[in-house]
């Protein structure tokens, strides 16, 4: 079994992009971020999931919780 490391976020602004939530983790390696959007609208729904690389990164980006984005509190 390969073991994932993967977070939830909550609280991204509506105008946040996948780049924004990569900006959160810059010195983190990131696997792949799965953030749906609002078709009528195209912004973002306010969630993403990240999974990294191992989980070194998981820790670190778990210890990010609480920081702002955009003027939200991101819950991870």
């Amino acid at each position: 079994i390969i073991p994932m490391f993967s977070v939830f976020l909550s609280g991204l602004p509506y105008t946040s992009s996948e780049e924004d939530v990569k900006g959160l983790f810059t010195e983190m390696k990131i696997e792949s971020i799965n953030m749906p959007w609002f078709q009528d609208s195209g912004k973002s729904r306010g969630y993403a999931h990240v999974v990294f690389e191992n989980e070194d990164d998981f820790n670190k980006a778990l210890e990010k919780s609480g920081v702002n984005l955009g003027g939200r509190r991101i819950d991870i």
